[in-house]
């Protein structure tokens, strides 16, 4: 197997260059041509990444997410808002109007700090199927295959009546 590094200076079989000086050699024509385009604006470029949910506010002023209570000051009760956060950190919150960052919640009480589900993150093992389940069905794909084999085309000239 071949990582990294490795990768990246091996001639590829397609292209006939290497990954890393295929990269550079774009890099160095897209500046050139005067398109190259560079994030100027890190936090929309994080903001691409956050996980987004609707909310609705409590009466007591607060939004539910993961848990967590999160003070939203300023927006009457049952206002939905947009919520957008980052998983993996839910110390900071966002509440977003008209796709911008409106304000970063506060956390009023923080249950978990991680979103407890997520599927990427399960260790659950993956489901098999069993020994049984995979004769039965390859039994029955046998059988459809076999009686589609065995159906000849409708007799079409049988289903004609005399004319009077």
């Amino acid at each position: 197997m071949v990582i990294g590094s490795e990768y990246n200076r091996r001639i590829h079989s397609t292209t006939g260059q290497a990954p890393a000086e295929r990269f550079s050699a774009s890099l160095e024509s897209r500046a050139a041509a005067g398109n190259h385009r560079r994030v100027t604006d890190l936090a929309w470029f994080n903001a691409l990444f956050l996980l987004r949910e609707s909310r609705t506010v409590t009466k007591y002023g607060t939004v539910k997410l993961c848990a967590n209570a999160y003070a939203i000051p300023g927006l009457r009760p049952r206002s939905v808002v947009e919520i957008r956060y980052d998983p993996f950190d839910l110390k900071k919150v966002y509440r977003f109007e008209n796709g911008s960052c409106a304000q970063t919640l506060e956390v009023k009480d923080l249950v978990n700090e991680r979103a407890p589900a997520l599927p990427q993150e399960s260790d659950a093992p993956v489901s098999e199927v069993s020994a049984d389940a995979a004769r039965y069905f390859s039994r029955l794909r046998d059988r459809h295959a076999e009686a589609a084999a065995s159906k000849s085309s409708p007799a079409y000239s049988l289903l004609r009546k005399s004319a009077p």
